[in-house]
């Protein structure tokens, strides 16, 4: 972790375990006001049963996020769950993060059903304030940040607790009040509307029934989902 950052500001770092060094990689902060993100669903390295070809395709994904003028003012990744396939897979986790376009792209992920089995989840990425009561799995649980004026509420929805992202969702409003939060953006995995065949599992139904009118009360302004593999 690293705080006291400035914005618009390009900073160089390199890790170090023991005698190991990486090379010498770099990353800019943005600015303020208007930005755009790249949002990514379940790149889910090893779902093809080959995680060289999937690690391949990912890889290409993020060089076009990287190289395509479309993409140049973005200031982060988003991923929607389901990062890796096996939830302790660490090769999985190789293909997911061994990309140069990560040393330099900020990235924030979601816990996906195929992430929550374990704790291997948290031992890969840093979650910002992350709660250790509510929507809790093996994976994690809800967490929050806040870039811009934008408050971005990360869901577990492998918790199928509504009541738990409900408080969850009060406490990090109330948490950021000071801030003039200009708009509020839910992210989860499961998506509750879909046109692919998780659309009607009961599971999904249930979501959708409890979920979406809590988003209606708390004036959340866009919900975000991934889990269906389909535009």
């Amino acid at each position: 972790e690293v705080g006291d950052l400035k914005p618009g500001t390009t900073y160089y770092y390199q890790l170090e375990n023991g005698d190991n060094k990486s090379g010498v990689y770099h990353f800019t902060t943005g600015g303020s006001g208007d930005f755009s993100f790249a949002f990514v669903g379940d790149p889910q390295i090893g779902a093809s049963g080959n995680v060289g070809s999937d690690t391949t395709g990912w890889g290409k994904t993020l060089d076009l996020i990287k190289t395509d003028d479309r993409f140049s003012d973005v200031s982060f990744l988003l991923s929607a769950g389901d990062q890796v396939d096996t939830h302790n897979n660490e090769n999985q986790y190789d293909g997911y993060l061994d990309h140069d376009v990560l040393t330099g792209l900020p990235s924030a992920t979601v816990i996906g059903n195929h992430d929550s089995a374990s704790d291997t989840y948290s031992k890969h990425f840093s979650v910002a304030n992350e709660s250790s009561q509510y929507g809790k799995t093996n994976a994690g649980g809800d967490s929050y940040f806040v870039y811009n004026k934008t408050l971005f509420l990360i869901l577990n929805s492998n918790n199928l607790s509504t009541a738990e992202h409900r408080q969850f969702m009060l406490d990090s409003i109330s948490a950021v009040e000071d801030q003039d939060i200009q708009w509020k953006i839910v992210v989860f995995h499961h998506s509750v509307y879909s046109v692919a065949s998780h659309a009607v599992d009961k599971d999904i139904l249930s979501r959708r029934d409890a979920l979406v009118p809590v988003f209606k009360e708390l004036d959340i302004d866009a919900v975000l989902m991934g889990h269906d593999h389909v535009y």
